[in-house]
């Protein structure tokens, strides 16, 4: 993995996530006593973003793009105090090889972020140089899901949300093995803050159909975070599509797809 050069102000720990631990952002001592955040959706996205897998290990979430919007991906790092130093080397590794065949690109060339530096202090994280457009948007939202930091060169994450699509999914990510029930949290900006989703089976088969609000939606992003609960009796290759019907004739619109590995209970 490449390695972001970074200017480290101070290192302070972050709250932990349903009972562990998490991992340290470059940041001052003031962010320690209190994280800086701007939006109920930075606050409500909090725990599915950064957990501990084993004591040496991480997962970190990842923006990439996917027919030219954010879409939510994760990685597997070396334990590391200097977390967003570590995901955005992980952005400049781009996506694998099993992501692009999901039509997954980046706009973020490997030698911009390796020439990088970063430094956060007071909740504020800067890129310099800095990036632009969906580069920008990607390093943007990728800083963005640890607790301490609330801007990235000026930019909140609703300065950045023309990127993102009418429904991102950032948990759970794709190829990613889950059990019942499964957890889908995530953002949205939909006619009447609402969506369906489908829970389909190795064979295509539908195991669970729903409606899902968003906090807020009509041009407003809001939030939501649902559990889906399904049964199969053996692990199979399946699949959650979220979709928005369409006010003018019913068809489907704005839609995502997450391949998944469904595990029994």
């Amino acid at each position: 993995m490449r390695r972001l050069g970074v200017v480290v102000l101070a290192s302070a720990l972050l709250a932990g996530c349903g009972g562990g631990s998490e991992p340290a952002v470059e940041t001052t001592p003031t962010d320690a006593a209190a994280p800086a955040t701007t939006s109920a959706i930075t606050t409500t996205i909090e725990a599915p973003t950064t957990t501990a897998t084993e004591p040496d290990e991480l997962v970190l979430r990842l923006y990439f793009l996917q027919d030219g919007q954010l879409a939510a991906t994760s990685r597997r790092v070396v334990s590391t105090r200097a977390v967003g130093r570590a995901a955005l080397a992980a952005l400049a590794d781009g996506p694998s090889a099993a992501e692009r065949e999901l039509g997954f690109t980046t706009a973020c060339a490997a030698d911009q972020l390796d020439a990088a530096t970063l430094s956060i202090t007071n909740g504020d994280a800067a890129i310099v140089p800095r990036l632009e457009g969906a580069c920008g948007a990607q390093a943007g939202w990728t800083l963005l899901q640890f607790p301490t930091v609330s801007r990235v060169n000026g930019a909140a994450r609703s300065d950045l949300e023309q990127r993102a699509p009418a429904i991102l999914v950032d948990s759970p990510v794709p190829f990613q093995a889950v059990s019942s029930p499964l957890r889908v949290a995530g953002t949205a900006n939909t006619f009447e803050a609402t969506f369906e989703y489908d829970l389909l089976g190795g064979h295509g088969e539908k195991l669970a159909h729903h409606f899902v609000t968003a906090t807020s939606g009509n041009g407003m992003r809001g939030t939501f975070d649902v559990t889906i609960p399904f049964d199969v009796g053996r692990a199979v290759e399946g699949e959650l599509v979220v979709y928005e019907s369409s006010a003018e004739d019913g068809s489907r619109i704005n839609i995502r797809r997450t391949p998944l590995r469904l595990q029994p209970s």
